[in-house]
């Protein structure tokens, strides 16, 4: 193998796996499916009570916000890590899911969503269940 072919394909294999990692190699799913999925650890089925939810909640950030579904699903994955990092407390995507479409419908964005969640449990170390009867009094 001579040195220019060696280059062609250690670069086709580099850009493939940029590819890859960007999400665009990747098999089509169903993304409320893989945020309850990646919030219990297991395997769920599409018709699963907990994805339903997750799909309602999913469309009312979307009309709420203009994210995609995946923007959505990276987000809610970051913002349960960062709550972990800051607190030590386990959050779940699918409970990042819910805090933020329940405070987009009352007008806040994405990230004004995220960032009361993460006060009321990262930095008051308030449990899902505290922090969402918090944020019910926000206008």
């Amino acid at each position: 193998m001579n040195r220019s072919h060696l280059l062609a394909v250690l670069t086709a294999v580099l850009l493939a796996g940029q590819v890859f990692a960007s999400g665009l190699g990747e098999p089509e799913f169903n993304v409320p499916q893989r945020i309850v999925e990646e919030s219990l650890f297991q395997d769920v089925s599409l018709d699963d009570p907990l994805v339903k939810k997750a799909a309602e909640q999913v469309a009312a950030i979307v009309k709420a916000t203009g994210e995609q579904e995946r923007a959505i699903a990276q987000l809610c994955n970051r913002h349960a890590r960062y709550i972990f990092d800051v607190s030590h407390q386990r959050a779940k995507p699918m409970e990042v899911l819910e805090a933020v479409a329940f405070l987009t419908r009352k007008g806040k964005s994405f990230n004004e969503a995220a960032q009361l969640y993460h006060q009321a449990r990262a930095k008051q170390r308030l449990d899902h269940a505290a922090a969402m009867t918090q944020l019910a009094s926000v206008k």
